[in-house]
């Protein structure tokens, strides 16, 4: 099967918010929250990826890592919201994830504290919520 091109470029990113707990111990599980949200200019064609990470401990949730990031991404051709490839909405969470996770493990590091390396998740199941949670600016 020949690979084609996707159409659409990560044009740029930023971590607008982020905040770090370091009270967690190496005994509990780590749980990981994504929420998805995503805005679209269907006259220039640009998709801002909003999402909102959480990452918390224990029973009760204590928060461990809560981040922010917004990114940017370019269709090479304007298109209306309905026209957006399926494949977008999974592709987009996946392509960003890779560089919250380096963040979160260098900040972590940098800060003197164990360094926390998010683990490689499946994110294809937030398509469905990124798609719900996108308006037309």
């Amino acid at each position: 099967m020949k690979a084609s091109k996707a159409g659409f470029n990560l044009d740029h990113y930023k971590i607008t918010r982020f905040s770090f707990n370091e009270n967690a111990t190496d005994a509990e599980a780590i749980t990981v929250k994504f929420e998805p949200a995503g805005k679209y200019n269907p006259n220039t064609g640009i998709f801002i990826l909003s999402s909102n990470f959480q990452a918390s401990y224990g029973e009760k949730e204590t928060e461990l890592i809560s981040a922010t990031m917004e990114s940017h991404f370019k269709f090479e051709m304007p298109v209306q919201q309905t026209e957006i490839p399926e494949y977008f909405y999974r592709n987009s969470i996946a392509i960003v994830f890779p560089y919250l996770r380096a963040f979160v493990s260098t900040l972590t590091s940098v800060a003197n504290a164990k360094p926390l390396i998010l683990p490689v998740m499946n994110l294809s199941a937030l398509d469905e919520p990124l798609r719900l949670n996108t308006t037309i600016i």
